[in-house]
């Protein structure tokens, strides 16, 4: 059981009375140490959490299409990209490690149509930590 400071004195002290002033320094800086390491560890600085901005398509866009945006994640982390009609109804979605991604041919089908897109990031237990607003695009 921890005894704080004061109370070791309390209970040693008399044991001191003798001891020359530097001993008692050394001793009092030795139950200093022991409370302290004896104390609660304060937890770790919590991160910063991700951002992430959508960059590429944005408005009127041509063929071949390159979704690419920036972020404040961790590099090689996860990151996932949505497309939705307007309507905001899922289309397409593809996760990748990489700060941008070629959209597929499916996205092409669609050109005339006015899409929304945004990026993810996602965490390790495979949550959305940061999203972008959407944004609109349509292909020519």
């Amino acid at each position: 059981m921890a005894r704080s400071g004061a109370s070791l004195c309390r209970r040693y002290g008399p044991f001191l009375s003798g001891a020359t002033p530097v001993v008692k320094a050394l001793l009092a800086i030795l139950a200093l140490a022991l409370t302290s390491a004896c104390s609660p560890t304060p937890p770790p600085p919590q991160a910063a959490p991700a951002t992430v901005e959508a960059l590429t398509p944005n408005g009127a866009t041509d063929w071949p299409v390159t979704f690419t945006w920036k972020t404040s994640a961790r590099p090689g982390g996860v990151c996932r990209v949505n497309v939705y009609d307007i309507a905001e109804r899922p289309l397409y979605e593809r996760d990748t490690r990489e700060g941008r991604l070629a959209a597929p041919v499916e996205v092409q089908r669609l050109a005339g149509s006015r899409l929304l897109w945004r990026v993810s990031v996602v965490g390790d237990n495979g949550t959305v930590v940061a999203q972008s607003p959407l944004v609109e695009f349509a292909l020519k």
